[in-house]
């Protein structure tokens, strides 16, 4: 039985200017001006994890994973797209989110030479995300969005290795994979134009992947 915590800070500073050269010349130059600011990263890591051999050459692991991540950052700056003198502008974003993530795993070594193994892979987050953009002169609110989500995959799979001589191994694997993402937009607004980013409501994945890899020394 083995286990682990780690925790993780960061603090970026910004600053600069940056201005893109139009791709129709009758177009405004896009960009920003006089950019400061920065951000703040806090993340909090928990695994715990078992070996655990019930019968002779077969081993179960079961394992969990836990995350979670706070991430925030402000930054003030002139906004070049408007036709005319730069606005100022104030943007503040703010994301957190935890994850949970298990495992369980099975391997066979009973035949000679021979590796079989299947495992379940299941992972379930929640988190939050807000952007907030503010005309500094007047103080009109050019963008809110508060988001809830929800993410949950899940992964089957089943291999085997194979070592005809100490100098080649064969390897076959096969797994199925799905992940659902869902969007909970509590509050979107925006006068930009659009309803970028915050537009998506439900992502649906699924994949099928067999693969067959050798490998000589």
């Amino acid at each position: 039985l083995t286990s682990g915590y780690s925790y993780t800070t960061l603090d970026t500073d910004l600053s600069g200017s940056r201005v893109f050269e139009p791709t129709v010349p009758t177009t405004p130059l896009a960009g920003f001006l006089g950019l400061t600011g920065g951000s703040a990263l806090r993340e909090y890591v928990f695994t715990l994890n078992l070996q655990a051999m019930p019968w002779d050459n077969f081993t179960i692991v079961p394992s969990i994973r836990a995350q979670k991540q706070d991430i925030n950052g402000m930054s003030i700056f002139a906004n070049t797209y408007p036709v005319g003198p730069p606005e100022d502008l104030s943007a503040q974003n703010e994301n957190d989110y935890l994850e949970v993530s298990g495992r369980l795993e099975a391997r066979y070594t009973g035949l000679t030479n021979w590796v079989f193994y299947a495992r379940g892979d299941w992972v379930q987050g929640d988190g939050d995300q807000m952007e907030q953009q503010i005309a500094l002169a007047t103080g009109a609110l050019q963008l809110l969005r508060d988001t809830d989500y929800t993410r949950f995959t899940q992964q089957y799979t089943a291999g085997l290795n194979w070592y005809p001589v100490r100098k080649l191994n064969l390897s076959g694997q096969y797994y199925h994979k799905t992940r659902d993402n869902d969007y909970d937009h509590i509050t979107r607004v925006s006068t930009l134009g659009g309803l970028y980013p915050a537009f998506l409501q439900t992502q649906d994945f699924e994949t099928d992947d067999l693969n067959v890899r050798i490998n000589w020394r």
